[in-house]
């Protein structure tokens, strides 16, 4: 399963990062500061954007957000 953790620089959402990885999921991390996730990982690909910012959301997914279809097959998790 491709999943997108937003905030998975710290706290819950690293540990989701860890998780979904060991698990053998592929994760696409969204940070307004990506750079801060000192992870590499085959599976891991860092984005910098904002979960407010549509367009920073589409690049995260790969493809353009739509209204019939927003996350395809992708789990997105807002952390606060």
């Amino acid at each position: 399963m491709n999943l997108l953790v937003v905030g998975g620089t710290r706290g819950i959402g690293r540990q989701l990062v860890d998780q979904a990885l060991a698990s053998g999921h592929s994760v696409t991390a969204l940070a307004r500061h990506p750079e801060r996730l000192a992870l590499e990982h085959e599976r891991l690909r860092k984005v910098q954007g904002d979960i407010l910012d549509a367009q920073s959301l589409s690049g995260a997914l790969g493809e353009p957000l739509s209204a019939a279809n927003p996350f395809a097959d992708v789990l997105a998790l807002r952390l606060i």
